[in-house]
């Protein structure tokens, strides 16, 4: 993945802040459509 083989952007389905990392744990435990989440760190 680090070296750029395999493009993982399909899997994410979701991007959020660091913010909103709390309320966003609880859906991917509950909702099986969430199955990665990314963080953007730079907001």
């Amino acid at each position: 993945m680090a070296s750029g083989l395999c493009d993982m952007s399909p899997m994410i389905t979701k991007e959020i802040s660091i913010n909103q990392v709390p309320e966003n744990l609880k859906l991917l435990q509950t909702d099986k459509e969430n199955c990665k989440i990314s963080v953007n760190i730079d907001n």
